[in-house]
């Protein structure tokens, strides 16, 4: 496997490979880690997302929080059926937890003022298999359940990321 995550590694044509990808699918919702700078997270916006005549995709601010040591967390959406209305973080150890919340583009949202929230959160837990680093993941995992428990009832959740999870039986999974 690749040992790059502290570096920043150059991969040929991984725009390209991810221009296709988007392309086939047209995700209304990406989410990424390991964004190493702004410059990189625009990047992947320009090179990956609005390409081909396509400019609706949009990207929430990029979020340097110190924390997250250059592997950071990114948000691209889809602005024609998706407003972003703000994001802000959960703070975790040894990285924070980046909270997103988007609405819906109803078409009927200026006659009846209702939509559809979505709460995205982008987690990249820690890694390591030993003991220590399971509980540090079990720790962040509560810190990520406790969070939502507060949020309002009526919204949609998406919780996604690199959870760095050996296997089910592991705390933070369960």
């Amino acid at each position: 496997g690749r040992t790059d995550c502290s570096n920043n590694t150059l991969v040929p044509n991984r725009a390209d490979t991810l221009r296709e990808i988007v392309d086939y699918l047209r995700p209304d919702i990406f989410v990424a880690c390991e964004i190493q700078t702004k410059a990189g997270a625009d990047s992947v916006l320009t090179r990956s997302f609005n390409v081909n005549g396509q400019t609706a995709y949009a990207s929430a601010m990029y979020n340097f929080a110190g924390l997250n040591q250059g592997l950071n967390n990114q948000l691209y959406y889809n602005t024609t059926k998706l407003t972003l209305l703000y994001q802000d973080v959960i703070q975790a150890s040894p990285r924070s937890i980046d909270h997103y919340v988007l609405y819906m583009n109803d078409p009927n949202l200026s006659s009846y003022f209702d939509t559809t929230f979505v709460e995205v959160y982008m987690c990249h837990l820690k890694a390591g298999s030993g003991s220590s680093e399971q509980n540090i993941r079990a720790q962040q995992a509560q810190e990520l359940i406790d969070f939502i428990q507060v949020r309002p009832s009526d919204r949609h959740h998406i919780v996604c990321g690199d959870f760095n999870v050996y296997n089910s039986n592991e705390q933070a999974y369960q």
